[in-house]
């Protein structure tokens, strides 16, 4: 048993200016290069209330939103697969994929589609 991912996060923000992370479902290493899967996955694998956490304490200077200079608060999303072992009940649904030859289809024919 890991220890909790949210704690973590907010851990690794108090000791670095940023910290961006998407589960190694999207990428791995993990990057948030691919906005479009990471906004899906914020989208689809988010409970406000479980998994969002919002902390107070030092932010970079450079941090205009603050209400005072250096000091503010950070925000962690969880939207990482939910496992039995977090107490998640539910079943979590595999990815779905397209079918490679529908891909190679559609980026064949892509300026057909107008794009």
């Amino acid at each position: 048993e890991g220890a909790n991912f949210m704690r973590t996060m907010l851990r690794l923000l108090g000791e670095r200016g940023a910290v961006r992370v998407v589960a190694d479902q999207v990428d791995t290493p993990t990057a948030a290069g691919p906005l479009a899967e990471v906004l899906w996955r914020i989208g689809n694998n988010v409970d406000p209330r479980r998994d969002t956490m919002i902390v107070d304490g030092p932010v970079d200077a450079l941090e205009h939103a603050s209400p005072i200079p250096h000091y503010g608060s950070k925000m962690g999303i969880d939207a990482t697969r939910k496992w039995a072992s977090e107490g998640f009940a539910r079943e979590w649904p595999e990815d779905i994929a397209m079918p490679r030859e529908i891909v190679e289809l559609v980026t064949r024919r892509w300026k057909e589609y107008g794009f």
